[in-house]
């Protein structure tokens, strides 16, 4: 791949991450090749390729002689997702509270994640629901690289984009200012008790898309 097609991909993939995280391509709707081509000017088999890179993420789905599509809300896969979740934000957790032992973390250590729940504050006050999915999304993976584990740190981010997309389902169903408010709590409590309240955390973002709590 030359620089300039490598740097069209990348140009393509953005947009339309950014276009289907702040809900403008709508959960469930086709993407085609050769509007999209059109649209942005280039080769339909950069298309293509912008489309498998955000496959990746899980942000497209492909089947064969269907297509590129946003994937519609689907509640097996969020239960799914969230138990992938449990298992390696639980662990996090559960890491720091033996390495802690129940006692405050060391600013050291909290001052990143301070930094994602202020980006959260911030995005909610300002009403911009793209930045608010991508500062939610930052302060997970703030409290999983917490725990200092690369290999639970490079599986968590790997969802990041499945994370913001199951956000974007949920997100009407929290009020203004709720999801920093709540990620707040969440700190406090993973200080005191490990794993516990991640698990609750997770189960309540099911529960408000009517998904029952898990076992």
């Amino acid at each position: 791949m030359t620089a300039s097609r490598d740097t069209a991909v990348l140009r393509v993939a953005a947009e339309l991450r950014s276009e289907i995280l702040s809900g403008r391509i709508a959960l469930g709707s086709p993407l085609r090749e050769e509007p999209l081509a059109a649209r942005f000017g280039v080769s339909r088999h950069t298309v293509r390729t912008a489309l498998a890179n955000l496959a990746g993420t899980g942000l497209v789905r492909t089947a064969p002689f269907v297509g590129a599509r946003v994937p519609p809300f689907d509640e097996a896969e969020a239960a799914a997702l969230q138990d992938l979740r449990r298992a390696l934000e639980s662990e996090a957790a559960d890491l720091l509270h033996r390495r802690y032992g129940g006692a405050p973390w060391p600013q050291a250590v909290l001052a990143p994640i301070d930094a994602a729940l202020g980006r959260l504050r911030a995005a909610e006050r300002d009403g911009d629901e793209a930045e608010t999915l991508q500062a939610h999304s930052a302060v997970h993976r703030a409290l999983v690289a917490a725990a200092g584990s690369p290999r639970i740190t490079r599986a968590h981010e790997q969802l990041s984009d499945e994370l913001s997309l199951l956000l974007l389902h949920a997100r009407p169903r929290y009020g203004a200012g709720e999801l920093e408010r709540q990620h707040r709590a969440l700190l406090a409590d993973v200080q005191r008790l490990g794993a516990p309240p991640v698990r609750e955390h997770l189960d309540d973002t099911l529960e408000r898309l009517g998904i029952p709590r898990q076992a």
